[in-house]
This record gives C-alpha cells, structure tokens and sequence, in this order.
C-alpha cells in the first residue's frame, strides 16, 4: 500500500473514530461522509464527489458502503498474498552480526 492510499483509509479510520468518541458532532451519516471526505484529496476527492453529491441532494447514504467502496477502489486486494510470497522468499543474505550493526543494536557478547 503506498503513503497516498493509507492516507487515505485514515480519513475514513479518522471518521469512525471521531464519530464513537464525539458521537454528538456526528449525528448523521452525511456528517460523517463529509468529515471523511474533507481528508481527502486528488484521486480521493474526486471519487468522493458522488457521495457529496447525495449528501447536498439530500439524498441516503449508508455509511458501511462508503468504506467498502473506498476499499474497493483504492486499496490493494492482494496485499495479503503478497506479503506472504515476500515471506516466504525472504532468505538471509549477510551475517547476524552485520544485521545487527545495520539496524544499530549493539551485538550479544
């Protein structure tokens, strides 16, 4: 997953969050679309466009369709087995010793 789409799955992690710790600021779906919304930008905002359009119309929005759907479009469906092809093709290329100097611990006497 890039940079630009966990930020954009934090707009809607954002939305959730907000919506159960200040549940009086979020009385409505549409208020939390919005919220939701006003996080993103390019891409994001602009397939966001049709759930404000619904919003502004007045019309239902249901709002586990709107992370589903952002899910849907943006967020890589095979990450799972992709990570576990990565796993499994890892392989050990250096010493323990070199690892640790690497990642800046100190080596085990």
């Amino acid at each position: 997953m890039t940079y630009c789409t966990q930020h954009m799955g934090l707009s809607v992690s954002k939305a959730d969050i907000h919506a159960v710790n200040y549940p009086k600021r979020f009385p409505t779906i549409a208020i939390k679309v919005v919220f939701a919304v006003s996080f993103m930008k390019d891409y994001a905002a602009t397939w966001s466009q049709l759930y404000l359009d619904r919003v502004f119309n007045w019309e239902p929005v249901v709002w586990n369709d709107f992370p589903n759907n952002f899910r849907s479009s943006f967020l890589d469906h095979n990450s799972w087995h992709r990570a576990q092809v990565s796993l499994q093709n890892l392989r050990q290329t250096g010493t323990v010793l070199a690892y640790t100097l690497h990642a800046g611990l100190q080596p085990a006497c």
